[in-house]
């Protein structure tokens, strides 16, 4: 039913974007090549390293204060075929000013979202709407202020465990002065919903379709036969609180320097979503800004170079908390004495980028050393990418 609907949707919008009329302002086609190699594409202690190519084309059709789009994408793995996606999401935005002449807007956007893995990895395959709605307004020419508010839904049909909902609402100020000094301080909820986590495996060790020790992703049969009943579920929610304060300072019109510090706390965890925890591990659905708890610093350096090149740089710090995910031993039992994850990330970013003419080219070079209590996330990281891109 949801995949139907998804691809009605897809067809609905291609129609769209290739039926230009009289009225239509804007028809922009781009296309994009990436390719990017690590020592560690899953970011654990396995250190499993490869070759990726990623493919991408966008196409934005625009009527007055409305743009239709259409993003793909695929990503193709040179030694973990098993591993190759693809990714679509049709959509609609609509921008309008508050005021014939000013900046203050209201921003609506409405995608839908599908990603698909092949064999053994369909059980991480979803589809689900995206809704995003944003207001910004001037209340002085040195103060913004932002209002912004997401919601999304994935539908996992071959893991019913995996399907969530994530809201996000939050508010932010920015005040500009005359010393190229912005100063911006944000505060937000964020509150992820699993409606029907399996509290019960009904159908025994076949149940899963991942041995649940660390890192062994190799499939058996499928989640739930005829033959075999279906598990009991049960809700979970996980809200958070977050609070950022950034600082960002202009030296010329060709450096520029940023610091942030951002804190989230949750007042609940994964602590009964065994299915979540055992079953998930190299797809980390635990790493996103619903589900970590903890501090982030950042430092961000930016310069204009010779011709036109913008390099920045951006150095992190994450002390993170996995409220509810205990650390396991090898063999997916938790461990004794029972102990929450917790990890201790520096991450380091390079980022060289250069436009020329309809052409956009980029280099990325990132670093990760992640500490953790959990040996299987006790690991290193080194990326290394390249891409260009073209637009109509």
């Amino acid at each position: 039913m949801v995949h139907k609907m998804g691809k009605n949707v897809l067809i609905i919008l291609i129609i769209l974007l290739l039926s230009a009329h009289i009225g239509a302002r804007d028809l922009n086609i781009g296309v994009s090549y990436g390719g990017y190699y690590s020592d560690n594409i899953f970011m654990n202690a396995t250190a499993v390293r490869d070759y990726v190519c990623r493919f991408q084309a966008d196409l934005n059709y625009s009527i007055n204060k409305f743009n239709l789009f259409l993003d793909a994408s695929t990503g193709i793995y040179n030694e973990n075929s098993e591993f190759n996606s693809y990714n679509i999401e049709p959509g609609i935005e609509f921008l309008h000013y508050l005021k014939k002449e000013g900046r203050d807007s209201l921003y609506l956007n409405l995608s839908y979202v599908v990603l698909n893995y092949r064999e053994l990895y369909r059980d991480f395959n979803y589809s689900g709407p995206l809704f995003q709605a944003g207001v910004r307004l001037y209340t002085s020419p040195q103060t913004l202020l932002k209002a912004g508010y997401l919601a999304q839904s994935r539908n996992y049909p071959n893991y019913a465990s995996f399907d969530f909902s994530n809201q996000t609402a939050f508010v932010e100020i920015n005040r500009f002065f005359k010393s190229q000094t912005t100063l911006r301080l944000q505060a937000g909820i964020n509150y992820r919903y699993y409606p029907h986590v399996a509290d019960e495996y009904d159908a025994g060790e076949n149940y899963n379709y991942y041995n649940p020790s660390h890192g062994n992703m190799n499939g058996n049969s499928g989640q739930n036969s005829n033959s075999q009943p279906a598990p009991r579920s049960h809700t979970t929610a996980v809200p958070n609180f977050y609070g950022l304060l950034r600082a960002a300072q202009g030296i010329g019109t060709r450096f520029g320097i940023t610091g942030e510090a951002e804190f989230r706390h949750n007042f609940r965890g994964l602590d009964d979503a065994d299915a979540l925890i055992k079953n998930a591990y190299i797809i980390y659905p635990y790493n996103d800004n619903y589900l970590w708890d903890g501090l982030r610093l950042t430092v961000i350096l930016k310069a204009v170079l010779f011709r036109e090149f913008s390099l920045e740089g951006r150095f992190s710090y994450f002390a993170k908390d996995y409220p509810g995910i205990s650390v396991m031993d090898e063999e997916g039992n938790v461990s004794e004495p029972i102990r929450e994850r917790e990890d201790v990330l520096l991450l380091a970013n390079f980022n060289l980028k250069k436009q020329y003419r309809k052409f956009d080219i980029s280099a990325n070079f990132t670093l990760r050393d992640n500490n953790s209590n959990d040996d299987y996330f006790f690991y290193k990281m080194l990326t290394i990418y390249m891409g260009i891109g073209y637009y109509f």
